[in-house]
């Protein structure tokens, strides 16, 4: 196999099939932003409470973090084998949740309410091999699940230094993270519209007050939930390039010097969480909205050498997951370099009528793969990524933890902000607000 062929083959698992699918079409390098729109069944899965769970092995175990990556690894193995086998497209990983897609060509009604129906099954099959599931003495997971139809719009925008961010918007998206949180662990709700099209085409009927779906026999539901996993993709070597775009750089420096992509690391990083809106951002299918702030963003973080591990839109704006000190960019001065970035995306940002909040935290997170040969993806976890996140939400600005603070107080000012309780911590914390360099 030509060194090119192993590679595309390898960076396969890292991508959608939504995208993979377009690739086998066309292989042009992406010049401007786009959207394409898709109707669809969309399940919305969450393991429950696992940044809670996080900071209580971490700060109980001496190799806490070792123990959440392993267990992780392990759910989320056996949560991706359930939807690939049910054919379905996990378009993206958000930390601890998965976002599937059943696409539904030319949106006929009636084989959207076979997708919702086959992921509705999907989501029973998982709940009823992965509720309250022990991956280790005394720790068990669980997941809500929440299930919609309707259109997403598959935005890819950015484009800074041939970088592409790949997002999912739209009503199938809201409506299922909706119907997720009104599930309790182990269950599965499913938003109005699907419940609809399972009725009209007989999936199902209504007891009194309530919907009771038609479970098909074994041979049957065998048949829906085992369907072949293993898509084959006419992809040319044409399609490297493009494909190198959505994956990040420690898969493909790790691919291209020969190695494959399984790669884990427990790393010291700068963690810098954005969260971006305005009243500007009412319509957030609008992709020229999306496209200028990541594209904004994406200069900012690649000035200072960062990466750029999550992109969403949700109904409040756009919120971002940053790094500084992934490999194979690692540098001395990382923390310093993720508020010399935070401070220049507040300014451009500012300047375009956008505003922003920001939280930084500093410390040892695992960075690495998680998934299977079939699907996978790069990511992060760890006490800092929380706490980052929770700095975020607390922000009049940019806000960063202490140990950030000690390691950059003589290079900005800061303002000392009372301190308070945060969840996952015991005791209030300190935090301080960065004004602008010394």
């Amino acid at each position: 196999m030509k060194d090119s062929a192993r590679i595309v083959q390898e960076l396969i698992k890292y991508i959608p099939r939504l995208i993979l699918e377009r690739l086998e079409k066309d292989t042009n390098p992406i010049k401007n932003s786009f959207s394409e729109s898709y109707q669809c069944a969309f399940m919305f899965l969450d393991i429950v409470e696992f940044s809670t769970l996080t900071e209580k092995v971490v700060s109980h175990y001496e190799k806490g973090l070792e123990l959440i990556a392993n267990i992780l690894s392990r759910y989320f193995e056996q949560l991706i084998r359930v939807v690939i086998n049910a054919d379905g497209d996990i378009v993206k990983f958000a930390g601890d949740s998965l976002f599937v897609v059943w696409k539904v060509e030319n949106g006929d009604p009636k084989k959207l309410a076979e997708a919702v129906y086959t992921a509705t099954l999907c989501g029973i099959e998982i709940q009823k091999r992965l509720f309250h599931f022990p991956v280790e003495e005394g720790i068990f997971l669980s997941v809500r699940v929440g299930i919609s139809a309707g259109k997403i719009n598959a935005m890819h925008v950015g484009g800074a230094f041939d970088r592409w961010e790949f997002v999912i918007t739209g009503e199938a998206l809201a409506s299922a993270a909706k119907a997720q949180k009104l599930a309790k662990p182990g269950e599965v709700v499913l938003s109005k519209r699907a419940w609809k099209l399972l009725e009209e085409y007989q999936y199902g009927f209504r007891v009194e007050n309530k919907f009771k779906l038609n479970v098909p026999i074994l041979e049957k539901r065998l048949k829906i939930l085992s369907q072949n996993p293993f898509h084959e993709y006419n992809l040319s070597d044409k399609a490297l390039p493009i494909m190198r775009n959505y994956v990040p750089r420690a898969i493909i420096t790790r691919i291209e010097d020969g190695f494959d992509s399984w790669h884990t690391d427990f790393l010291n990083v700068t963690i810098l969480f954005i969260r971006v809106g305005s009243n500007r951002m009412k319509v957030l299918s609008k992709i020229d909205k999306v496209q200028e702030i990541m594209k904004t963003i994406q200069y900012c973080i690649y000035d200072q050498e960062g990466s750029i591990n999550r992109f969403g839109v949700d109904d409040k704006g756009v919120i971002l997951l940053t790094a500084f000190g992934l490999p194979p960019l690692i540098h001395p001065n990382d923390p310093e370099r993720a508020i010399l970035a935070s401070l220049l995306i507040q300014e451009k940002l500012n300047a375009i009528g956008y505003e922003s909040k920001m939280g930084i935290a500093t410390g040892k997170v695992f960075c690495g793969t998680v998934g299977n040969e079939i699907r996978s993806e790069y990511t992060m976890h760890g006490t800092s990524v929380n706490f980052a996140a929770r700095l975020m939400q607390v922000s009049d600005g940019i806000v960063c933890d202490e140990t950030t603070y000690l390691l950059t107080r003589e290079l900005f000012r800061f303002e000392a902000k009372p301190p308070r309780k945060f969840k996952g911590k015991l005791e209030l914390v300190p935090y301080y607000k960065v004004l602008g360099k010394a």
